[in-house]
């Protein structure tokens, strides 16, 4: 088993992109177990009236100058990001799920239960999911109730948004 040291004593870093009609927002949140995340670096950018609409990007060149002028401004090395999408534009649900299910078999139910809730094809839709993790109270530490808590079954959150968000 290899591990840096260095790597242990270093908070995770995470990138966060916000982009509005009227302005971008970045940010680098640090993250350290048993103590949440913490604000690192913040930087914002006004957008030109016009570069974004409500739901539609008018222009992406200039829309990825100002995210490249941003990402300079934060000074962050970090090339992944996390882009934020409008509560509008995605789909939660919650969902029990058998404790010891295999990857394949979660993998095999998530694309079943979407497909029973989503209007649209599979193609054209990324679901992606979340374990919600449970505190030594037994209460779920993302605000979802899971009095359900039992060693047989586990919580998870689904999210589903279109590819073209």
């Amino acid at each position: 088993m290899a591990f840096s040291i260095p790597h242990c004593f270093r908070p995770a870093l995470l990138l966060g992109l916000d982009i509005d009609p009227t302005a971008i927002r970045m940010v680098e949140l640090s993250h350290r177990p048993g103590r949440g995340f913490q604000l690192e670096r913040y930087a914002q950018r006004a957008l030109p009236e016009g570069a974004v609409s409500d739901q539609h990007i008018d222009h992406p060149g200039q829309l990825a100058e100002h995210i490249a002028a941003v990402a300079r401004q934060l000074g962050s090395k970090r090339k992944r990001v996390a882009l934020a999408l409008p509560a509008h534009a995605v789909i939660t649900r919650r969902m029990l799920v058998p404790a010891h299910i295999t990857e394949q078999a979660l993998n095999d139910l998530i694309t079943a239960e979407a497909g029973a809730w989503l209007t649209v094809t599979p193609d054209q839709v990324r679901v992606d999911y979340q374990f919600c993790s449970i505190d030594a109270d037994g209460n779920a530490d993302n605000g979802i109730d899971n009095s359900a808590a039992d060693s047989a079954q586990r919580d998870i959150v689904l999210a589903a948004a279109r590819r073209e968000q």
